[in-house]
């Protein structure tokens, strides 16, 4: 991850970013196929505080709603 070692993150913590960001894209994706499979599922990464990364997605989180 070029973005998080550009910010300054040091290899332990790019781990636990990359097993966090894939945990929550898991999640969005199941979601995304079960309430809205056309929609895409998109990631946005900002380094321009440190690392943010934005895992968006059009299906409602609970998918009762």
């Amino acid at each position: 991850m070029a973005l998080g070692r550009r910010a300054g993150l040091g290899d332990d913590v790019l781990d636990e970013v990359r097993l966090a960001v894939g945990e929550a894209c898991g999640l969005a994706l199941s979601l995304q196929r079960q309430n809205r499979p056309d929609d895409p599922v998109v990631l946005v990464f900002d380094d321009s505080a440190g690392l943010t990364v934005d895992v968006r997605t059009s299906a409602p989180l609970d998918p009762a709603s």
